[in-house]
C-alpha cells in the first residue's frame, strides 16, 4: 500500500472543511433555486476552464466565450486578468458547483494560496456569454479588523455583519458603508476609515462618488425634460445639438434621444485622443479630462458616427451620457449642476449630492484608493465632459434616492424604469437602469459605479419587497465583488424574513 502524501491530506482536509464552514456556517451560497437541467454543462465548461486556467492557457479559454461575449471584451482584457488571479489564488485544487440560477452556474473554487466564487453566464451549454470573479467567500487568512458603527443588535445587523467580514477580508479595502432601505425603514453601517491611518469611520454625511450611478441622475433630468415638453425620447439628437451633425446617423437612420439612455446609438465608446496620449502620466490625463468642456464634446461629435443601425444592438456607453448632458443643458439653458441639485434638494431633499464638492463638504471627502491599496488625488469636481459621468453624495442621500425609486410617485423617476429595450428574456434596459429579475423571479432594478478616483458604489432595489440596498466603497478592485456583496445581502434578508 502506497504512504499517503501529508501536503496533499492537509490539502483535502481543509477543503472540506473550508466547504463546511462556507454552507453549514455562513449560508452565504443558498440560494433556494436548487439545480437546474443546465447545470452538467456547466460543471464540465467550469471544470475545462480550471484546467485551462492552471495552466495559463487563457486563449483557449477566451475561445469558450461566446460571439456575444468576445463583442464585450478583448483577449488581452481577459488574459491580464485571468493571470492577476492566478498569481493570488495559485493553482485550482478543487472546483465545487454551488448553484444555479436560469443561465447563470455558481462554483467555488479553492486555491492553493487563495479562494475565489466564479460565475458563469451561459444561454448554450458549451460557451460562456459572460463571467464573474470573486472573492466574498471565507480565506485561509482572516483579514484585518476593522472599526464598525454596527450594533450587532439586530437579524439584519449581524447578516450586514457577517457579509461585510466577508468584503473586508480584502485589507486594500479602506472604507465600507451599506444603506438597506426596508419597508420605508432605513439603515446604514459603516465599517472602517475614511483615510489609511486616520481612524475616521465614515458616516451617513462622509461622501463617495457614485461612479456609474450618475447615468441614472442625467437619465432622471431627462424624464423631467420630457415632462415639461422640452425634449421628446423619439426625436432625433441633432434637434437639440448647436451646430449641424450629418455624421450623426447610420445609413439614414437617426439617433433618438432613447438610444443613448439605453447603450444602443451605435455611437463609439471613446473618441480620439490628442497625439501623445498614451504617454502621458496619470496627472496629465486628469487635466486633460478636468479640461474637457462641452465646446470639445461639440466639436468631437463632428468626427464621429455610429458604427451600427442606432436600436438594433446593446453596447454600453459612457461617454454618450455627456451629449444627454449638453442636450440638459441647451434646453434649460443653464449649467448642468444648476439644473440637478436644486432638483433633488426640492423633490427628494437630497442637499448632498452634485457634480461639485462645495467648500464646505471637500473636507467629508474619502480618500479613493486603486486596486493595489494606493491612494489616488482627490477631485473636488466631476465637471469633464468625456469619460463617465460621476456624482459627489452621501449614503443619506442614496437612502432619500432609493425611496423615491420604490414609491414612484415622481412621474420623472417613474418613467426612467419604462423598459425601452430588451437584451433578452431575463434582462432589459430602463432609462440608463437595468432591469431584470432575481432568482426567486422577482424585480430587480439596479447599477452600478466605478469612478476613476478610486470608488465603487452598487445601487439595487426590490420594487416587489419595497427594499433597496447601496452600497459604496473608496476602492476599485473589482465590481464583481460589490456586486457579489449585494446579492448575498438581499438573498439572506429575504430568508431571514420568511
Amino acid at each position: 500500500m502506497r504512504g499517503t502524501n501529508p501536503i496533499k491530506s492537509i490539502k483535502m482536509k481543509y477543503t472540506f472543511l473550508l466547504f463546511f464552514l462556507i454552507l453549514s456556517n455562513l449560508s452565504v451560497f443558498s440560494s433556494g433555486a436548487g439545480q437546474l437541467p443546465g447545470d452538467s454543462s456547466a460543471i464540465v465548461l467550469n471544470r475545462m476552464i480550471v484546467r485551462l486556467y492552471n495552466k495559463s492557457n487563457n486563449e483557449a479559454i477566451y475561445a469558450l466565450g461566446s460571439t456575444s461575449y468576445q463583442q464585450l471584451e478583448s483577449a488581452a482584457s481577459l488574459a491580464k486578468l485571468m493571470n492577476g488571479y492566478l498569481k493570488k489564488t495559485g493553482s485550482i485544487i478543487t472546483d465545487s458547483l454551488l448553484y444555479t440560477c436560469g443561465k447563470v452556474s455558481c462554483f467555488l473554487w479553492v486555491g492553493e494560496k487563495s479562494n475565489l466564487r466564479v460565475k458563469w453566464f451561459m444561454s448554450d451549454p458549451d460557451h460562456f456569454d459572460d463571467y464573474q470573479i470573486d472573492d466574498l467567500i471565507v480565506q485561509p487568512s482572516i483579514g484585518q479588523r476593522v472599526t464598525t458603527d454596527n450594533p450587532l443588535f439586530s437579524p439584519m445587523d449581524r447578516i450586514v455583519q457577517q457579509n461585510a467580514q466577508l468584503y473586508l477580508q480584502n485589507p486594500n479595502t479602506k472604507a465600507l458603508t451599506i444603506g438597506i432601505l426596508k419597508n420605508g425603514k432605513s439603515s446604514v453601517y459603516n465599517y472602517g476609515e475614511t483615510g489609511k491611518g486616520n481612524s475616521m469611520l465614515p458616516d451617513t454625511a462622509t461622501r463617495y462618488l457614485t461612479g456609474s450611478i450618475a447615468k441614472t441622475f442625467v437619465s432622471l433630468m431627462i424624464a423631467q425634460a420630457v415632462i415639461d415638453g422640452k425634449v421628446k425620447l423619439t426625436a432625433d439628437i441633432r434637434t437639440y445639438l448647436p451646430g449641424t451633425y450629418p455624421n450623426l446617423q447610420f445609413k439614414g437612420t437617426a439617433i433618438r434621444v432613447v438610444n443613448l439612455l439605453n447603450h444602443t446609438s451605435g455611437l463609439p465608446d471613446s473618441y480620439p485622443y490628442p497625439a501623445g496620449y498614451n504617454n502621458w502620466t496619470t496627472e496629465q490625463k486628469y487635466i486633460y479630462f478636468e479640461s474637457y468642456t462641452a465646446d470639445s464634446l461639440a466639436n468631437a461629435l463632428h468626427v464621429i458616427k455610429p458604427e451600427f443601425l442606432p436600436g438594433s444592438r446593446y453596447a454600453y456607453n459612457s461617454n454618450v451620457f455627456h451629449i444627454l448632458i449638453l442636450i440638459l443643458e441647451k434646453v434649460y439653458n443653464k449649467p448642468y449642476e444648476q439644473i440637478l441639485r436644486p432638483y433633488l434638494e426640492k423633490k427628494f431633499g437630497m442637499k448632498h449630492t452634485g457634480v461639485t464638492l462645495r467648500s464646505d463638504e471637500a473636507a467629508l471627502l474619502t480618500t479613493g484608493y486603486n486596486a493595489t491599496g494606493n491612494p489616488l488625488p482627490k477631485r473636488t469636481a466631476m465637471r469633464a465632459f468625456r469619460g463617465g459621468p460621476s456624482l459627489f453624495t452621501t449614503a443619506a442621500d442614496m437612502l432619500l434616492y432609493l425611496q423615491a425609486n420604490l414609491s414612484e410617485k415622481n412621474q420623472a423617476i417613474k418613467l426612467t424604469h419604462k423598459v425601452t429595450y430588451r437584451k433578452d428574456a431575463t434582462e432589459s434596459l430602463g432609462l440608463a437602469w437595468m432591469v431584470t429579475q432575481s432568482c426567486s423571479g422577482e424585480k430587480r432594478i439596479y447599477h452600478s459605479g466605478k469612478a476613476g478616483s478610486g470608488f465603487l458604489m452598487f445601487l439595487t432595489f426590490y420594487p416587489e419587497r419595497q427594499e433597496g440596498i447601496v452600497i459604496m466603497v473608496n476602492e476599485t478592485i473589482s465590481q464583481g465583488r460589490i456586486s457579489a456583496l449585494e446579492q448575498l445581502l438581499h438573498q439572506q434578508l429575504n430568508e431571514q424574513s420568511r
